[in-house]
């Protein structure tokens, strides 16, 4: 990592080793985190965190999440990195990238709790498409997913999705279903 890590650690933040952008270490330090949170009112990606709450949503039956089009909160935030900057702390920096990227979701909440998700990449691959926001399914985008993946049981992943999407609906990372246009 860049030198000058360590004093945007102290405060609480990681920088990318690609762009410089700063990512929260999410409740790693909780203190930190929710002194940050307030004070500074930033995405962790950088930008200006709307003030506002989410909007509140319904919270609807799961096979709603299936037959309906998925909502991704507008503070909710998909990201990639080089590193697993979510567990970049004083005493873990490493020094090498691992092999394959780190996907979070950062997000804040209804109760304005920052927080995030660390996602596979499937996850990922699921959250991309609802950003998409192509008006599609849920259920279509995981049987997307399965076809990309050429998974012999599709409903596995189906399965695996919904309960993703679910988690998601529970930290307000997703809103709930809009009905399709």
């Amino acid at each position: 990592l860049r030198a000058g890590v360590d004093v945007v650690l102290k405060a609480g933040f990681a920088l990318d080793d690609d762009d410089g952008a700063a990512v929260l270490l999410a409740e790693r330090h909780r203190g930190v985190g929710d002194a940050i949170d307030n004070a500074f009112q930033v995405c962790p990606c950088g930008r200006p965190v709307p003030t506002a709450r989410a909007p509140d949503a319904l919270k609807e039956a799961a096979d709603l999440l299936l037959e309906g089009v998925p909502v991704l909160s507008p503070l909710a935030w998909s990201l990639s990195y080089r590193y697993p900057v979510h567990t970049i702390s004083p005493k873990n920096q490493p020094s090498q990238p691992p092999s394959d990227p780190t996907y979070i979701i950062v997000y804040r909440d209804r109760k304005y709790k920052v927080g995030f998700i660390e996602l596979n990449p499937v996850s990922a691959r699921l959250v991309e498409l609802i950003k998409d926001d192509n008006n599609v399914t849920g259920g279509k985008l995981l049987e997307t997913i399965a076809g990309e993946l050429k998974h012999p049981d599709p409903e596995v992943v189906v399965k695996g999705g919904l309960e993703i999407m679910e988690t998601m609906r529970e930290k307000d990372v997703l809103l709930g279903v809009k009905k399709m246009e």
